[in-house]
């Protein structure tokens, strides 16, 4: 994996991405109610999921797809995969999931950007890709009508733990290091300096981590939970 520096010209770029991203969705894109708002849905579920195989394509092209880097198995990749089921196939039960994991994860990817492959065209994949997770599920919350059920926040953090634990069996058969729970992520605070820690005392700093970003975002979005009265 290549990080790329923060404060660099491509994550600037990235950060352009993304204000270009979630301004195209608030002031432009079709709300609830507007007559083309069903029809866009899928269109954007399309958009996102050709971001991901444009990814595939690439690596496939420049003998780069493998098993244990190329899978969409980090949140981030999982993130794209929902909100497709979510827009296109219309699975209700992947936005929940979605609109945690994506602006989440989308932002550690902003913040700690890492690539297999370094050229300007992965690098504008990888940005969108990232840009959309994060951007998507707020608009579908703000404009899109969407609620998060009610005491969605434990239930979260056990299918995050869950994940992340059938993942570790993922990456011992692959030899990979999907969602980072075998290895620490290569731009990190925990592997470098006199925060190197090994396996599996970084894990434990991750999950407080997991639970206070959560929790602050369930905060956030206070006004888009759903009533307690409502089916879920």
């Amino acid at each position: 994996m290549t990080p790329i520096a923060l404060g660099s010209s491509y994550w600037w770029l990235g950060i352009a991405i993304l204000f270009t991203t979630g301004f195209a969705l608030f002031f432009f894109a079709p709300k609830q109610g507007h007559r083309h708002f069903e029809r866009w849905q899928p269109i954007l579920g399309w958009i996102i999921f050709i971001n991901q195989i444009l990814y595939w394509l690439m690596a496939i092209m420049d003998d780069r797809f493998f098993l244990h880097t190329s899978l969409p198995l980090h949140l981030c990749g999982l993130s794209q995969l929902l909100l497709f089921a979510h827009l296109v196939l219309k699975q209700h039960w992947a936005f929940p999931v979605v609109a945690f994991w994506g602006p989440l994860g989308g932002m550690m990817g902003m913040l700690t950007p890492a690539l297999t492959e370094f050229n300007v065209v992965y690098v504008v994949q990888y940005f969108v890709g990232h840009s959309v997770i994060i951007v998507v599920p707020l608009y579908l919350l703000r404009h899109g009508g969407r609620r998060i059920p009610p005491n969605y926040f434990w239930r979260v953090i056990i299918f995050t733990n869950i994940l992340g634990f059938s993942m570790m069996l993922v990456n011992y058969l692959l030899s990979s290091n999907y969602m980072y729970v075998s290895q620490p992520p290569p731009v990190s605070p925990y592997n470098s300096g006199h925060w190197l820690l090994e396996w599996p005392y970084y894990l434990i700093f991750i999950e407080l981590q997991v639970i206070f970003f959560v929790w602050l975002y369930w905060m956030a979005i206070h006004k888009y939970r759903q009533h307690p009265d409502v089916d879920s």
